[in-house]
């Protein structure tokens, strides 16, 4: 056969095609842990950020040295019992430094930093009814990828708080990152905050330069983000709220719950919930996200107010993070949830605002955040968006829905139903 010069153009074609294979394959497989993000079946970390009462909490009795550290929360005795849970748990409230503290003779701790058990189930005996990031957790350990205090971590913290009290949370984020990262041969984490567990995130990630965010974080999942607050806040700050233990009265809780300065910090921002739109209503005033400090005086807790202006200002829940490639947010929709509050005038039934538990006027969401709240990253250019209807707040971390969302993600390897 004659060789033509096509012939030999076609053969020296061919032949560095060959090697240009070769040389990526030669390429890619020494740089595989390098540069695994382009490598479709490797998994990637998971660092979990709690929301509001999402993670264990345990008093140390300061005069009993020896006694092992009490469950406070969750623990469902105490709400028989709810002097203690109060006396233990509640903070007292420094107005001229903007700190809060622990109650006199108590410390109390939030263990399990960088594992999973504390944000797994928030009893001391897991039960059906306190699950929290458990079934999430369950799901990924059927991946040998997923390790619990190694490749799948729980950052707990102090709920009760606002950020700015929270000081040491971002230097533990950020070494907990690191540390995940490594530990998984270089490949970045993936974060999943849920409810506040979101503003932290925010708040730690406006702290990141853009080229630390670029190595360590692959995705950000904000899931049931309070983006611009709730107004269940207000209403528990006026009159508390029973968690749902109804042979309970939301007063009952109202003491310790006020105390918390991250109330005050998930308060409705008022670029979604306007001057013109009242958050309570009485027969003889109505209280805006203008009149937030008229509010608190006449609910006689003039400290509330200036919890609010220590911390209401901290994070821009609508301020979307920079230097993340890959943003998702996922939330619920379609349920009762509290979008104001009505107070009767007292009568023989009922006692004088705020001591009485008010009627709750009800719109969208997920049955604690509004829809406005919940939805407003669909304003962030490139997000990746998900509503899953009929999901509630806390319970949607145990959605199937939500879970398939996130272990796509990770890219985990698991099949199930």
């Amino acid at each position: 056969r004659w060789v033509t010069p096509i012939d030999t153009i076609l053969n020296m074609h061919k032949s560095m095609l060959q090697l240009n294979m070769f040389l990526i394959v030669a390429f890619s497989l020494t740089n595989w842990e390098v540069n695994c993000q382009s490598t479709p079946n490797v998994s990637y970390p998971l660092v979990m950020i709690p929301g509001t009462a999402g993670c264990q909490a345990f008093a140390i009795l300061k005069n009993d040295p020896d006694q092992k550290p009490l469950p406070v929360w969750l623990n469902l005795k105490f709400f028989a019992f709810i002097k203690h849970f109060t006396e233990y748990f509640k903070l007292q409230y420094d107005a001229k430094t903007g700190q809060s503290y622990d109650a006199d003779g108590v410390d109390i701790i939030f263990p399990g930093w960088g594992e999973t058990w504390s944000i797994e189930n928030l009893d001391e005996t897991p039960n059906m009814f306190s699950e929290y990031f458990g079934a999430l957790v369950y799901v990924l350990r059927k991946d040998p990828f997923y390790v619990s205090n190694f490749t799948m971590r729980g950052a707990p913290y102090d709920f009760r708080k606002a950020p700015n009290e929270n000081v040491k949370f971002f230097d533990k984020l950020k070494g907990l990152i690191e540390e995940t990262y490594i530990n998984a041969k270089q490949r970045p984490i993936v974060l999943l905050p849920h409810s506040m567990g979101c503003l932290y995130a925010l708040w730690f990630l406006k702290k990141c330069d853009i080229q630390w965010k670029k190595k360590y974080i692959k995705s950000v999942v904000f899931s049931s983000c309070p983006f611009g607050g709730s107004v269940k806040t207000v209403k528990v700050e006026a009159s508390g709220d029973n968690f749902g233990v109804f042979l309970r009265s939301p007063l009952s809780f109202r003491h310790v719950q006020r105390s918390m300065p991250s109330l005050t910090f998930l308060f409705p921002d008022s670029r979604l919930w306007p001057p013109s739109e009242p958050l309570i209503t009485t027969p003889t005033t109505n209280y805006s996200s203008a009149d937030y400090e008229r509010f608190f005086n006449d609910i006689n807790y003039t400290v509330g107010y200036r919890m609010w202006t220590d911390t209401h200002s901290l994070v821009d829940g609508l301020e979307m993070p920079t230097g993340i490639d890959d943003i998702h947010c996922i939330h619920g929709s379609n349920l009762s949830t509290t979008d104001r509050i009505a107070y009767d005038a007292p009568s023989l039934f009922y006692n004088r605002f705020p001591d009485q538990v008010p009627l709750l006027i009800p719109g969208d969401g997920d049955g604690t955040v509004s829809i406005r709240s919940l939805e407003y990253c669909r304003n962030w250019p490139g997000v990746k968006y998900y509503i899953l209807p009929g999901a509630e707040h806390v319970h949607i971390l145990s959605d199937i829905r939500h879970i398939n969302i996130v272990l796509k993600i990770l890219n985990a390897n698991i099949t199930h139903g």
